[in-house]
């Protein structure tokens, strides 16, 4: 059976030396940094140009683009209650356009044309 050894003889001279608090000495710089260990150098940002956006007035909007897009908000407690149950009771009933996220864009899109802002 190999004879047991200590934590503290495992331990290699800079190991037990940081654990002592001492310095550790500093090697010889004699030896050139290759270029794998060099650091790299910081490099400056890009340089962005401000461009101030357009003004709204005769813009005409974006082009109509198809598929998704997040979106994030929050609503008070008895309104996501509401949409919740709407969704789940939709879907019980096997309607079309159950799910939250069609409920609430059907919901923002009325209020945006009522608003003038969708065409």
């Amino acid at each position: 059976m190999a004879k047991r050894r200590t934590l503290g003889e495992g331990l290699t001279p800079d190991e037990e030396a940081f654990l002592n608090g001492t310095p550790k000495p500093e090697k010889a710089k004699s030896e050139p940094k290759t270029q794998k260990e060099k650091k790299p150098m910081n490099q400056p940002a890009l340089k962005q140009e401000f461009v101030p956006p357009p003004s709204i007035e005769g813009v005409a909007p974006p082009p109509m683009q198809f598929g998704m897009v997040g979106l994030n908000t929050r609503v008070e407690p008895a309104i996501s209650a509401a949409l919740l149950r709407a969704s789940v009771e939709r879907k019980i009933q096997r309607r079309s356009r159950a799910a939250v996220q069609d409920i609430v864009n059907e919901a923002l899109t009325d209020w945006l044309k009522k608003a003038g802002y969708l065409g």
